[in-house]
């Protein structure tokens, strides 16, 4: 019976020690797995960290990047829009030339368009006289002229002249006012004028004078090329004293040279005191000369400035005024 009691007994210890050993090594064996599992755990919880890391840095680059892309498009939609409104700045601004040019243009058109249709006008109003004079003398036109014509009265004799210019310039004889102290103008319509020597050039035996007046028309110089022989002309004026007289005759010879060297329209018109500074006036009422002077003791023989000389030098004597 002890016996069988001391077998159950070390049965029992050795059942225990089994059991405690059996729990020691469960419990190393625990220990050992949760030495593991907290290894493992933080190895996870680095790996996150490092990988929320990278992806933070990542994603930070990324929105770097994406910030940098949307400034840089920014940017280049700026340099877009100031290259656009340029663009549109320029295409205005050429447009608005084009325009102008296109309004000056048709301006310069109607202004050409109305000088030619002057020009013509004029043309046909010279035709149409031209062709009204050869069918009835100068009639048709004398009415016309007359008032283009003055008489012009000093202390020391009288003489003639016409208005070259609408404002009341008027070509005489530099003969006709060279000594004289005081200068009047009669008109056709019988007003007496005080008038203003505004030059004179005797070479030419030219004088213009100007007085206070726009309500007189000028008479045009005709082109000495355009002169013929034996075309009619007529003399207005103011021979003898006798107002406003019109003799008439014709073209004799052109360009007649002088010893001074002027050129002058001879023509068979009497020209005699009073007459000298008058315009010498063809079938289209241009002046083809300004009455001058005749050669003494002959009928027949007179001289009128050509009328491109005339036209120059007249200009001239207003231009330095």
């Amino acid at each position: 019976m002890k016996q069988e009691h001391k077998q159950h007994l070390i049965y029992g210890i050795i059942l225990f020690l089994v059991v405690i050993t059996l729990l020691l090594v469960n419990s190393y064996t625990a220990n050992n797995l949760k030495h593991n599992f907290d290894a493992q755990n933080l190895i996870l919880q680095q790996q996150q960290i490092s990988t929320t890391n990278d992806y933070n840095s990542k994603l930070s680059k990324l929105s770097d990047a994406f910030t940098k892309n949307i400034a840089e498009l920014d940017e280049e939609v700026d340099n877009q829009n100031i290259l656009f409104n340029n663009m549109v700045s320029g295409l205005k601004k050429d447009n608005q030339e084009k325009l102008q040019a296109v309004l000056e243009l048709v301006k310069k058109t109607e202004q050409d368009s109305k000088l030619k249709l002057d020009e013509l006008k004029s043309s046909l109003e010279g035709q149409i006289s031209d062709v009204q004079v050869k069918s009835s003398d100068f009639s048709a036109i004398i009415d016309k002229i007359l008032p283009s014509v003055v008489s012009v009265l000093t202390d020391k004799g009288q003489g003639s002249g016409a208005f070259i210019r609408d404002d009341g310039y008027i070509i005489t004889n530099d003969h006709v006012i060279s000594v004289a102290n005081t200068i009047k103008v009669l008109t056709h319509d019988n007003y007496l004028y005080s008038a203003k020597l505004i030059g004179r050039e005797p070479t030419s035996d030219v004088a213009v004078l100007k007085i206070n007046s726009n309500n007189y028309s000028r008479l045009r110089f005709e082109e000495s090329s355009n002169i013929k022989q034996g075309e009619k002309v007529i003399a207005l004026g103011n021979p003898g004293g006798y107002s406003f007289t019109v003799t008439e005759g014709i073209v004799s010879a052109i360009n007649r040279k002088s010893s001074n060297g002027i050129l002058y329209t001879q023509t068979d018109v009497p020209i005699n005191p009073g007459n000298s500074g008058g315009p010498l006036v063809n079938t289209a009422g241009k002046i083809v000369g300004i009455n001058n002077y005749k050669i003494a003791g002959f009928e027949g023989i007179g001289f009128a400035l050509n009328p491109d000389t005339a036209d120059e030098v007249s200009s001239e004597i207003i231009r330095q005024g």
